[in-house]
């Protein structure tokens, strides 16, 4: 009886050595994994990084000005002014509903019980 038990712990032992030894492989498969896609978003973080900075280049006042300028006839473009903004007084008043939130659908009319 001793023998057959010193055999299936042999056994045993070997099946979980084959498993930890695969569980070993995928866990540095999944590391492998996780490095190349930080890599990739530092990548695109940089190139995110670039672009604002293109964007915060190509949108300083002065180059919209002198493009501004440049096509002002060919796209008929008004100088914009602060004389071309209205003040707060000529804003409407806002109207606020009289009903309770949940009691009236979008067309203002009673929500039907469901």
């Amino acid at each position: 009886m001793s023998v057959l038990a010193y055999i299936v712990s042999g056994m045993l032992v070997f099946v979980l050595a084959v498993w930890a030894y695969s569980e070993n492989y995928a866990t540095r498969d999944v590391y492998g994994r996780i490095e190349i896609l930080e890599t990739r978003i530092a990548d695109k973080r940089e190139e995110l990084a670039h672009l604002r900075a293109e964007w915060s280049y190509l949108n300083r006042p002065e180059r919209l000005n002198e493009l501004v300028s440049k096509f002002r006839e060919h796209l008929e473009l008004t100088e914009l002014t602060a004389e071309r903004f209205g003040g707060l007084v000529e804003l409407p008043e806002r109207s606020f509903p009289t009903s309770t939130p949940g009691t009236a659908d979008r067309q203002g009319t009673a929500a039907s019980s469901r």
